[in-house]
């Protein structure tokens, strides 16, 4: 009988373990999603970065326009507020 618990005990703490590495994972992509920032320290990250926000797996319209015009997304904000 106290095999029995123990074999059930160590059943459930391997698909704890499981589960909680599961959890982490996903929280990691999550987290990992929108770690990208807009580079403009110098004329070759501006460009790389421009591009790189254009790209159709990282899609960011107004990250690629934060480029040209550094204060676009106040300047939006501000538009739709009016």
């Amino acid at each position: 009988m106290c095999s029995f618990n123990i074999r059930l005990t160590n059943k459930i703490f391997l698909k704890m373990k499981k589960l909680l590495l599961i959890f982490l994972l996903c929280t990691a992509v999550v987290s990992a999603q929108d770690s990208t920032k807009v580079n403009l320290k110098n004329p070759n990250a501006t460009i790389h970065t421009h591009l790189y926000f254009l790209q159709s797996d990282s899609y960011q319209p107004e990250k690629a326009a934060q480029t040209i015009y550094p204060n676009s997304t106040k300047n939006l904000k501000m538009l739709r507020l009016n």
